[in-house]
C-alpha cells in the first residue's frame, strides 16, 4: 500500500513539474512585456518621435459620379447663374505616390451632362456628352488601418463631343447645336480647362467615397461658364 502511496505521488509531481515547466516559458519577462509595449506604441502613435510610417503604394479606383452644376450668363450689362443642371460620370483614377504619402492623381471619365425643363407648354432638353481628364496633386494621409483621408487638388481638361438642345412646343420639335458657330451663345468650345478641389475618404481598401468642387477657367461659350460639384463613389483596385 505504502508503496502504491509513493507511485501515486510521484506522479502527481511529475505533473506539477511539468505545468510549471510550460508556464515559465509561457511567461513574458517584464523587460520582454516594455519592449512590446513599447513597439505598439511607435507602430501606432504617428506623433512618436521614432514612429515608422507605412509605405504607401499606388491603388486605383473604379468610379460613378453625381454633378450637379451650373452655367453661369455674363455679358457687358448683366449676369445671371441657371441652376438645375446635372450629370453622370464614369470613370476611372489611379494614384502614384512620388514622395510617400504625397503622389500624384491621373484618371479619365465620360460625364453626361443634362437639364430638362418644362415652362408655359414648351419642354426644353439639353445633353451633352463630354471626355474629361482629371490630374491632381494629392495627400494619401493614413488615419487608421481601415480609413485613408485623401485630399488633393489639381487640373482638368475636358472634351465635348455633342451639345444639343430639343424644344418642343405645339406638337413641333427643334434642335438646336450648341458646337456650331452659328449658335445664338456664339458656338461652344471643343475643350475646356479648369480647376478642381476635393477629398476622398478610402475604407478597408475596398470602397472610396468623397466630393468635390470644380470650376471651367473660361467660358465655355461666348457668354457662359460652367461650375459645379462631384459626388462620387468607388470601388478600389
Amino acid at each position: 500500500m505504502f508503496k502504491d502511496l509513493s507511485k501515486r505521488i510521484f506522479a502527481v509531481a511529475l505533473v506539477v513539474m511539468a505545468s510549471v515547466s510550460v508556464s515559465a516559458q509561457r511567461t513574458m519577462s517584464v523587460n520582454q512585456y516594455r519592449r512590446a509595449n513599447y513597439d505598439k506604441q511607435v507602430k501606432y502613435n504617428p506623433y512618436s518621435v521614432n514612429h515608422r510610417s507605412q509605405e504607401t503604394k499606388g491603388y486605383g479606383i473604379f468610379f460613378a459620379e453625381y454633378n450637379p452644376h451650373s452655367w453661369c450668363y455674363e455679358d457687358e450689362y448683366s449676369s445671371e447663374t441657371t441652376n438645375g443642371y446635372h450629370g453622370i460620370s464614369v470613370g476611372f483614377t489611379y494614384f502614384v505616390p512620388f514622395g510617400s504619402p504625397l503622389g500624384l492623381d491621373a484618371g479619365a471619365k465620360l460625364q453626361y451632362l443634362f437639364r430638362r425643363e418644362t415652362e408655359q407648354g414648351v419642354k426644353e432638353t439639353f445633353e451633352m456628352l463630354a471626355a474629361t481628364v482629371p490630374v491632381s496633386l494629392a495627400y494619401d494621409w493614413t488615419i487608421s488601418d481601415s480609413f485613408v483621408l485623401h485630399p488633393y487638388a489639381g487640373l482638368y481638361g475636358r472634351y465635348g463631343i455633342s451639345a444639343k438642345t430639343q424644344t418642343e412646343a405645339a406638337e413641333r420639335r427643334y434642335t438646336e447645336d450648341w458646337m456650331k458657330s452659328d449658335h445664338p451663345m456664339g458656338g461652344m468650345k471643343r475643350f475646356m480647362g479648369g480647376w478642381q478641389v476635393g477629398a476622398n475618404c478610402r475604407v478597408s481598401e475596398v470602397f472610396s467615397f468623397g466630393a468635390s468642387y470644380w470650376m471651367d477657367f473660361g467660358k465655355v461659350t461666348d457668354y457662359n461658364k460652367i461650375r459645379g460639384f462631384n459626388i462620387m463613389l468607388g470601388a478600389t483596385f
